[in-house]
């Protein structure tokens, strides 16, 4: 990237029902990374929920789009952190795994069509234990959305490593100077423990 170029965007969308306990931990994971973590400029986090082409305009055109949301595994057990990219994600969307994975589905192969896809799409898939009326996750799943926060800052934080040790901008997958502080800042006043 040279210098004076603004990096692609990156959206960060947790999907989710919250008023279905774990089913809702896609959303959680934003709350988590709202309330534990700074965003480094060009970072947009954004609580989904239920939402599938209707987040057609906010997801158009960003170069980077990482999924938070809640997937069924018949091998991994609840609690469990899948992360999925590239063929594995492509492979994930022709199964159903998740109430929200039509919607999300559909939403890309739109952007594809009128060239405004993300250029890379991540999944963090969160294996639920309770899908039942109720607004807490269930303390697997809670452990579970903290632990993805954690992953998605570390793995966003990764660029800026890179863009430090490479400052030309050689590095691959650097996306801009990211803000170190989005790993290690402490979380805000006020913000809720998980």
């Amino acid at each position: 990237m040279s210098a004076g170029t603004t990096p692609p965007r990156v959206l960060v969308l947790g999907l989710g029902n919250v008023l279905m306990r774990d089913e809702g931990v896609g959303v959680r994971v934003i709350e988590a990374l709202e309330t534990g973590y700074r965003a480094p400029a060009g970072v947009e986090l954004l609580d989904g929920g239920t939402s599938g082409i209707d987040l057609m305009d906010t997801v158009a055109g960003c170069g980077r789009l990482i999924v938070a949301d809640a997937i069924a595994s018949a091998s991994a057990p609840p609690g469990s952190v899948l992360r999925l990219e590239g063929a594995e994600f492509r492979a994930w969307l022709r199964t159903r795994l998740s109430p929200h994975q039509f919607g999300l589905s559909d939403l890309l192969a739109l952007l594809a069509l009128s060239d405004q896809a993300p250029t890379r799409v991540t999944l963090f898939g969160i294996v639920p234990a309770e899908i039942s009326l109720g607004l807490e996750l269930s303390p697997i799943a809670a452990a579970a959305a903290r632990e993805t926060a954690a992953r998605i800052a570390a793995e966003l934080a990764a660029p800026a490593r890179a863009h430090a040790a490479d400052p030309a901008g050689a590095a691959a997958e650097s996306f801009g100077a990211w803000d170190p502080a989005w790993v290690t800042a402490p979380p805000r006043a006020g913000a809720r423990a998980g």
